[in-house]
């Protein structure tokens, strides 16, 4: 997977590698199968620099895809 994500489609396609359901922005993550550690996995597939320290407290209050992808285009070098 590529580090840095640029775009929408990009992150629903990172997002779908961990999703074991079909999803639209709207979607609980639990429903589109997509659990807490594979958040994680997607986070550092897209983040660019892993040194950067995670806000972790935003992390845990993303409760959909829409959420997640908000949360990860708010990443340095991560555009949604």
């Amino acid at each position: 997977m590529e580090s840095a994500m640029n775009d929408t489609a990009g992150l629903d396609a990172a997002i779908a590698v961990y999703a074991s359901g079909e999803f639209d922005d709207a979607t609980p993550l639990a429903e589109a199968g997509v659990a807490s550690l594979a958040v994680l996995r997607i986070v550092v597939d897209v983040l660019p620099d892993p040194s950067y320290e995670l806000d972790t407290e935003a992390l845990a209050a993303v409760s959909t895809v829409g959420d997640l992808k908000r949360w990860l285009g708010a990443l340095p070098g991560v555009r949604a």
